[in-house]
């Protein structure tokens, strides 16, 4: 069986596999939208949309810093996701092993608005420096 083809991921696809967070032991299967894909590197960048909203909703400041969609706006499916600018790097050996594995889904993908959303939420992360969203900004056009 070939290779998923990870350099035909396009920004702003979703997709579902399995993914070790820093820290943590156990492999969780998470959603993921696909920021950049260096195909040079072999490796894509993505943001982790949450459905997990207690957080900003607890501090509405925290809501600014962010993109939320409801259920009617994305392919998800829970009521309220919120996608943070946080950036994962997942190299595309792991993402054509969970694909031989039959773990990798394309679910879809961002709506057209998702990029100057995005945009706008860094621009409004107060816990961000200038620094730091300029960095954001070298790599996220």
């Amino acid at each position: 069986m070939p290779l998923f083809d990870c350099s035909t991921l396009l920004p702003f696809t979703v997709i579902r596999l399995p993914y070790e967070f820093e820290g943590d032991p156990n492999v969780k299967t998470k959603r993921f939208i696909v920021a950049l894909n260096f195909v040079e590197q072999k490796t894509i960048l993505c943001f982790k949309p949450t459905t997990q909203v207690a957080y900003y909703d607890s501090e509405p400041d925290r809501l600014k810093g962010v993109v939320e969609y409801r259920k009617d706006e994305t392919c998800f499916e829970a009521d309220r996701t919120i996608v943070e600018p946080k950036r994962y790097p997942i190299p595309y050996w792991q993402i054509e092993r969970f694909d031989a594995l039959g773990q990798l889904e394309i679910l879809g993908y961002m709506p057209d608005d998702f990029r100057d959303r995005m945009k706008a939420a860094v621009k409004a992360k107060g816990e961000w420096r200038k620094s730091q969203k300029d960095e954001f900004f070298k790599w996220f056009r």
